[in-house]
């Protein structure tokens, strides 16, 4: 009632409930839109910013460091 809970689609998990904002500003609106990114969802964007080349990184998913496939 009070919108607190909200349903966003999860890359893995499908449709998930969560928790919204609990502060509310009247000049500062806030609001939760997407769901928290999967394990490793991230990586490969954070390593090429990082200044890693993707040959580096795919040498690094193919012995095992990464723990998952990227993109």
């Amino acid at each position: 009632a009070n919108g607190l809970v909200k349903e966003l689609e999860h890359r893995d998990a499908g449709k998930v409930k969560t928790m919204g904002t609990i502060a509310r500003f009247s000049e500062t609106p806030m609001s939760a839109d997407v769901a928290s990114p999967a394990l490793g969802q991230h990586t490969w964007d954070i390593l090429k910013e990082l200044g890693y080349s993707e040959d580096q990184v795919r040498e690094w998913e193919k012995a095992g460091y990464l723990g998952y496939s990227g993109p």
